[in-house]
């Protein structure tokens, strides 16, 4: 009888890839989820801009108003795009945490300094309600950075090399 060892990977074995492939989905979920928080950031910053600054809804003013923000469309877009191949587009990670980080700067400079100068502006019901959406935004945008930074932080392990995990050989030349 002769003994057959059998050489495993570490990569290759079925519970591993499972593993890897329910650990890659949750990552690609949370690109998904962020694709779709730009894109209701964008519509909820864009009509409550829209029906309290602008209650004419005057054409000239919408136009201007989607071209401001959609800056937030393409941050959507980059989302999506990591989403769809996060193996191929992971480089885009780090340029989705700069410009979360930017996105960051304008809430808190409303609740820094702009809180005292809206409340003069608007009356206390459109007040409340800008105080409520500049919250909310700020909370989902500071999760979605600090998820995006963990991402950035964590150092992927190197995968094993396959030539190093093969038992010794040698070449025999067989002759009929």
């Amino acid at each position: 009888m002769s003994s057959v060892r059998k050489y495993t990977f570490p990569l290759t074995s079925g519970n591993t890839i499972r593993t890897l492939r329910l650990y890659m989905k949750k990552r690609k979920l949370i690109f998904l989820s962020g694709a779709i928080w730009e894109l209701l950031r964008f519509f909820l910053l864009f009509f409550f801009i829209l029906v309290i600054m602008n209650p004419e809804l005057q054409p000239v003013s919408t136009v201007l108003l989607v071209w401001l923000g959609s800056g937030h469309l393409i941050l959507c877009l980059l989302f999506f795009i990591v989403w769809l191949d996060l193996s191929r587009y992971s480089l885009l990670i780090p340029v989705l945490t700069v410009i979360k980080g930017v996105n960051l700067l304008p809430p808190i400079l409303f609740f820094l300094f702009g809180t005292s100068s809206v409340s003069e502006v608007f009356s206390q019901e459109y007040f409340g309600f800008l105080f409520l959406t500049a919250g909310i935004v700020l909370f989902f945008d500071l999760i979605f950075f600090l998820i995006l930074l963990s991402f950035t932080m964590h150092k992927e392990k190197p995968l094993p090399d396959p030539e190093r995990n093969l038992p010794e050989w040698t070449d025999t030349k067989v002759e009929d």
